[in-house]
């Protein structure tokens, strides 16, 4: 993204023009909640690696002539679903916390911005022995605990998956020096984080959603990843990702989260199981 896109995309017209789409439908947002404590690791990819991966639909988008994935953990709770939202949606009400560990592009569609989600780690609700990509999603259940505590100095979490899926292990603090703040314009950190359209991939088409919330503060990390290979080994395409920074968000209480929409111009691929070399199979 350029550096006059980034400023737009971070400015409060662009954020309530965010706001905006949400409360354009009046089931929108879909529900409410808090993103507590988040971590964010960015890596940097050569843009034909990662083109290969990333569906027709979308344009990878680039910083400083790189390709960006980041892997988000996130731990979601005080859902508050929307009265006038389908009635599937009050569900929501009932988990208490959700641990999400998201692996991430950035892309464009058309003229929108987004990130594009390739899959998701989740903690199970309930403890339910719940099956991997449940509905046809883009996800699985996992085993995650995140101890994101900056006032104590500690900022570490490990993510098993099943079986001998491997796991993702990490440590981090804090760089002296760093207060919260919002992201310097052209920096990685607005480029990965300020981002209010999601993209993902389902039943052979492009969905999209939307999201609100405040603009992020954020602060530099240093970090140790000791072990990788949950997602090596779901995406082989990531050994050639080089680990270039990291940040960690004390989050917010109001994000608002659309319901997940098809896109009207998405073409209709097959997309393989989860776990193959290409994850995406293009005709």
């Amino acid at each position: 993204m350029n550096t006059l896109a980034a400023r737009e995309q971070n400015s409060p017209l662009f954020l309530e023009e965010a706001k905006g789409r949400l409360r354009a439908v009046k089931s929108e947002p879909l529900v409410r909640v808090e993103w507590r404590r988040v971590q964010f690791f960015h890596y940097a990819i050569e843009p034909m690696a990662l083109r290969a991966q990333v569906p027709g639909a979308f344009e990878v988008e680039l910083h400083h002539d790189s390709a960006i994935v980041s892997l988000v953990a996130v731990t979601m709770r005080h859902f508050r679903p929307n009265p006038a939202a389908p009635v599937w949606a009050r569900l929501f009400a009932m988990i208490p916390e959700q641990r999400f560990f998201n692996l991430r592009t950035y892309v464009r569609h058309e003229d929108d911005s987004g990130a594009f989600f390739f899959w998701s780690w989740l903690s199970q609700p309930w403890g339910l022995p719940l099956p991997a990509r449940p509905l046809g999603l883009t996800c699985d259940f996992a085993r995650s605990e995140f101890h994101h505590e900056p006032e104590q100095g500690a900022l570490r979490g490990v993510v098993r998956g099943r079986g001998n899926s491997g796991r993702f292990a990490y440590r981090a603090r804090i760089e002296s020096g760093h207060a919260f703040r919002p992201a310097a314009t052209g920096s990685l950190a607005e480029f990965a984080l300020e981002r209010y359209r999601g993209y993902f991939w389902h039943r052979g088409s492009g969905r999209i959603f939307h999201a609100s919330h405040p603009v992020w503060l954020q602060a530099r990390c240093e970090t140790e990843i000791e072990d990788d290979s949950l997602v090596v080994r779901a995406f082989p395409w990531f050994k050639q990702a080089r680990f270039i920074e990291a940040h960690y968000a004390p989050g917010s209480d109001e994000v608002g989260i659309g319901q997940p929409r098809r896109l009207p111009t998405s073409p209709r691929r097959r997309c393989p199981r989860h776990g193959l070399s290409s994850f995406f199979e293009m005709p």
